[in-house]
């Protein structure tokens, strides 16, 4: 019995061991797409590339569309408005040539004497210039408030990519988790394996040293070994999926991280004070709380401008023409069936109700009120996000430093109880211990590097800085 934990317990040594060495190794950074149509790439290039291409960001741009379409139209506003019709119409002949037997003109009733040889095709035509040219700021206050909404939906888009860039990095690197704990589940599935066979065989030769409990033993050990697995492979084929879904690779094109492991982003945050003076510098939300507030101040004055009239100058011009039917040559009579007319104008145009500027003004001010505070808000509580995610990562930091440490500790237990047991000064409960506390702080160095990872990646939205494409803080470099 000593002699098959002893060699149970040291295949289970050599294998966690000499595991951190694994998870060490250098990784390939490059990204290529393999003979196999595997696309590989590392941290950088993949947060890039999802900046680039990932659709969410791209719909988040519509609001940009829609800001330089308004300034277009406010724009448009500063030129002549053009105003024409263009129709036919039907008319009655008239002409100077109905003259009774005494010479007098007869006169013609428009309906009275009406007849279908009479009826003649009229062509109208109507044409209207309008030039602004005082409007007592409202072209002004509309172009100001344009101009300040375009920089507004600027920001809202990099608040969107900053958001799809820490999903993304979620996915990543619990892909990489989900790789070091398939591995982790494999080397214990190696294992048991094994020593159930071994177990078997000894059983079968009656050994006085094993019995039916130990073999049960290594069974639910191995049932729970399989458990792990199975999540591992489902979480990996799930952030695969993801993976190619925000990188918007083709579904013949298989998808991998070029860490070969879960390591740690190696570059450390710098102070607080310099981590929280770079969020207000850079967080979109300043800007875009900022300039919705321009644009809502720009527009309420604008509102209020509706009071005053605006000022143009036109120019018009009207025609009409029908076949047997002369014009009126007369300054005093306008025929609308015959005629030419052309003339210019400077005038004021207002179009009021009751106090509707006043109340639509303060409708726009309330939204002032709605942003200055959300903007009060972000002054505080951005520089309390900051924190909370600068002092998850020195957590994190702390405890790979404590379990590098403790791990060589856990280690050398494992090896010493072993060789106890072997020599008859322990029993295998002491085993057991050690190599249950090795496994739980190999499972801790694990999480504790998953955490500071997304922590740090949370920490670059929080100070604005994971859209720049690179990171000090994330995605950095891997320490390989």
């Amino acid at each position: 019995m000593r002699a098959w934990i002893l060699v149970f317990v040291s295949l289970w040594v050599s294998q966690y061991l000499l595991y951190p060495i694994a998870v060490s190794q250098a990784a390939d950074s490059s990204s290529t797409i393999a003979k196999d149509g595997v696309h590989r790439l590392n941290r950088g290039e993949a947060l890039r590339r999802v900046l680039k291409v990932n659709p969410q960001i791209s719909a988040e741009r519509s609001e940009e569309l829609r800001a330089k379409a308004r300034i277009a139209q406010i724009n448009a506003a500063k030129w002549p408005q053009l105003s024409m019709i263009i129709g036919v119409a039907t008319s009655l002949s008239a002409t100077n040539t109905d003259l009774d037997e005494n010479g007098v003109r007869s006169e013609r009733q428009a309906i009275g004497d009406f007849n279908f040889d009479q009826v003649r095709p009229a062509l109208l035509g109507q044409l209207q210039v309008i030039q602004p040219i005082f409007t007592f700021g409202k072209i002004g206050k509309f172009e100001k408030a344009a101009h300040a909404s375009l920089e507004a939906a600027e920001a809202q888009t990099l608040l969107k990519a900053a958001d799809v860039a820490v999903e993304f990095a979620n996915i990543y690197e619990s892909h990489l988790y989900a790789k070091d704990i398939r591995l982790f589940a494999d080397d214990i599935l190696g294992i048991v394996q094994r020593s159930i066979v071994d177990t078997e065989i000894r059983l079968e030769a009656e050994a006085y040293d094993v019995s039916r409990n130990d073999l049960l033993r290594l069974k639910a050990g191995y049932g729970a070994a399989k458990l792990i697995q199975h999540q591992a492979d489902a979480v990996l084929s799930q952030t695969r999926e993801g993976l190619r879904a925000y990188l918007q690779l083709p579904a013949n094109i298989d998808v991998e991280t070029s860490e070969k492991h879960l390591d740690p982003v190696s570059d450390s945050p710098s102070s607080l004070e310099s981590l929280v003076a770079t969020a207000q510098d850079k967080r979109p939300e300043f800007r875009a709380l900022d300039q919705a507030i321009v644009a809502y101040k720009s527009l309420a004055e604008a509102e209020f401008a509706n009071y005053y009239p605006n000022i143009f100058v036109a120019a018009y011009a009207s025609g009409a023409y029908t076949p047997d039917r002369d014009f009126v040559q007369s300054r005093y009579i306008i025929d609308p069936l015959g005629h030419f007319v052309v003339g210019g104008m400077v005038g004021l145009q207002w179009q009021l109700q009751w106090d509707m500027p006043t109340q639509r003004a303060e409708e726009m001010r309330a939204d002032v009120h709605r942003y200055a505070k959300l903007k009060l808000w972000a002054e505080t509580g951005v520089p309390a996000e900051v924190n909370r995610y600068f002092e998850e990562v020195q957590r994190a930091r702390r405890d790979l430093r404590q379990l590098k440490e403790s791990l060589p500790v856990t280690r050398e237990w494992v090896v010493r109880t072993s060789a106890d047991f072997a020599s008859g000064l322990s029993d295998s409960r002491a085993v057991v211990e050690a190599v249950q506390a090795f496994v739980l702080m190999q499972n801790s160095q694990m999480d504790a590097v998953y955490r500071l990872n997304t922590n740090l990646a949370h920490l670059a939205q929080s100070m604005g800085t994971i859209t720049e494409g690179y990171s000090k803080i994330y995605p950095g470099e891997s320490t390989l």
